[in-house]
């Protein structure tokens, strides 16, 4: 679960307690992945929003991601292919 909180945003897991702050970049990275809901079409989106080349905003996006599965916070679809392209999708759910 995560909501906004100010112009950042806090990532909870209900189970546990644990939660996280994100910045305003990781807020609005993992919210536009849980609207479109595939990995290349929100890295395409935050290219162009954040004026970066896509291949940046994937690797961010991944790292991210991933520092949110290993702290529980998000669950990465295991069914979802591999990310190490940028080519792939990838579902997460938050």
């Amino acid at each position: 679960m995560f909501r906004p909180f100010g112009d950042e945003m806090v990532v909870l897991n209900l189970q546990t307690g644990q939660y996280h702050g994100l910045n305003r970049s990781g807020s609005r990275m993992l919210e536009v992945l849980s609207e479109v809901g595939d990995f290349d079409s929100a890295a395409g989106l935050l290219a162009n929003e954040f004026a970066r080349p896509v291949a940046e905003i994937y690797e961010d996006l991944a790292e991210l991601c991933d520092a949110l599965a290993k702290r529980a916070l998000v669950e990465i679809d295991p069914a979802a292919p591999a990310r190490s392209t940028g080519n792939g999708d990838a579902g997460v759910e938050g």
